[in-house]
């Protein structure tokens, strides 16, 4: 596997971490400190922002990989069952991580009158960046394995 597939795979899973770790900040910051919850709202929506763009990536990037070397995922049946599975499991994350932000973000929007931790979307959010990081690596390392194969 080049150099720039582990970058840019790196650069992924720094991303998802990022978010999580965000997400976790815009949790911890919903606590009433001031009148208002901008710094909770920001740093929802840039959580939510470097989920999606990890996701993005992830599927631009393991897609190209596996046209271009759908020869090494035809000799290897179970790591390619492998990378699917961790294609359809990434979609999931972020199809119900998503959107557990983006609520997390609205309700951080909505409840600057309030001084209650009612809602944990954020860290519900937050564990499904740290799933989908663990699922980006996985597939990177199952390409990598497949890689060294041939």
């Amino acid at each position: 596997m080049s150099s720039s597939v582990i970058l840019i795979f790196s650069l992924i899973v720094a991303m998802d971490i990022a978010a999580g770790i965000l997400s976790i900040e815009a949790d911890i910051s919903q606590k009433c400190k001031s009148t208002s919850n901008g710094g909770a709202v920001l740093l929802g929506v840039a959580a939510s922002l470097a989920l999606g763009v990890a996701h993005f990536m992830a599927n631009l990037m393991g897609g190209c990989l596996c046209v271009s070397s759908i020869d090494e995922l035809e000799n290897s049946r179970y790591r390619r069952r492998i990378l699917f599975a961790c294609l359809i499991m990434s979609w999931c994350v972020v199809a119900f991580g998503l959107p557990m932000m983006i609520i997390g973000t609205v309700a951080n929007l909505e409840s600057s009158k309030l001084c209650d931790m009612s809602h944990h979307h954020m860290l519900i959010g937050c564990l499904c960046c740290f799933v989908h990081a663990l699922l980006c690596f996985i597939w990177c390392f199952t390409y990598s394995t497949i890689q060294l194969q041939t």
